[in-house]
C-alpha cells in the first residue's frame, strides 16, 4: 500500500486522509502549516456582495458574524449576496444559513469569471459603487483584490493567517507522494522533506496550476495538478500518477 504524506491544514487534513485510505492509500498526515484566527473588526456598512476565499475564512468571518446584534445578523443575509471559493466554502456557508454562489472552475479566476463580479460595462452585474468584502487570510493571494479593487468599493477582511507547524521526523524513503493545498504549505513542506533526506523526485500533488508551477519551479519535476482541493480531485490525481 503506498504512503502519502498530507500536508493539508485541519480539517481538511483528517478529511481528506479518510478518503485516502478508502481509496487505498496509506495517510501520513502532518499539516506542514496551521491556522491562526485573527482580531478583526467588521466594516458597518452592509455590503451588496461577500466573497469567501476559504474555508477558514468562513470560520473567522461566523465568529465575528455571530457576535453581532441580531439585526445586524438579518440585514446582512438579507441584503448582501455570499460567492464562495469552492465546494467545501460553500457547504460551510450552507450549513450557516448562508447561501453561495461558487464557479465551476474552484480557484480565484474562477470567482472573477462569475457575472456578480463581472463590470457592468462588460455585461455583468458588478458596479462601481458596489461594496464588496473580501474575506481571506493574511498574505494571501492578491489576485482578486487587484482585479477588483478600482472596478467597486473593495474592503479586504483579513481574518486568519497561516504558521509553520511543528512538523515530525518523517522517513522520507516510505514516502511515495506528497499532497499539498498552498504555495505557503507547499514551501514548509519542501523544507522539511529535504532535512529529512527526501529527494525532488517525489510526486507532488497540488490543487491548481499555480502551486503545481510554483512546485516544478522549485525543481520537483513530478508536480501535478489535481485540478481543484476536494478529496476527490486529489484522490484522482493520485490514481493517476501513481504507479
Amino acid at each position: 500500500m503506498q504512503k502519502i504524506w498530507v500536508t493539508l491544514t485541519e480539517p481538511s487534513a483528517y478529511r481528506f486522509a479518510a478518503c485516502a485510505s478508502e481509496a487505498g492509500f496509506t495517510a501520513l498526515v502532518a499539516p506542514a502549516t496551521k491556522i491562526e484566527m485573527l482580531p478583526w473588526v467588521m466594516p458597518t456598512e452592509i455590503p451588496e456582495r461577500l466573497i469567501f476565499l476559504s474555508q477558514h475564512a468562513v470560520t473567522g468571518f461566523l465568529q465575528r458574524f455571530s457576535q453581532q446584534p441580531e439585526s445586524t445578523q438579518a440585514q446582512l443575509l438579507a441584503h448582501s449576496s455570499a460567492l464562495a471559493v469552492g465546494q467545501r466554502t460553500a457547504s460551510l456557508l450552507r450549513n450557516a444559513g448562508i447561501e453561495a454562489q461558487m464557479p465551476e472552475d474552484e480557484n480565484s479566476e474562477g470567482l472573477l469569471a462569475l457575472n456578480e463580479l463581472t463590470p457592468i460595462e462588460h455585461g455583468g452585474k458588478l458596479q462601481h459603487d458596489d461594496q464588496i468584502w473580501l474575506i481571506g487570510g493574511r498574505e494571501g493571494r492578491n489576485t482578486i483584490f487587484a482585479a477588483l479593487s478600482r472596478k467597486c468599493k473593495l474592503i479586504r477582511c483579513d481574518v486568519y493567517q497561516r504558521q509553520a507547524a511543528q512538523l515530525p521526523q518523517i522517513n522520507a524513503q516510505a514516502i511515495s507522494a506528497i499532497v499539498v493545498g498552498s504555495m505557503h504549505g507547499f514551501d514548509q513542506a519542501n523544507t522539511h522533506w529535504l532535512a529529512c533526506g527526501g529527494d525532488k523526485d517525489v510526486i507532488v500533488i497540488s490543487p491548481s496550476a499555480r502551486v503545481q508551477s510554483h512546485a516544478l519551479q522549485m525543481g520537483f519535476s513530478r508536480s501535478y495538478n489535481a485540478l481543484g482541493s476536494s478529496p476527490e480531485a486529489l484522490i484522482r490525481c493520485l490514481k493517476d500518477n501513481l504507479s
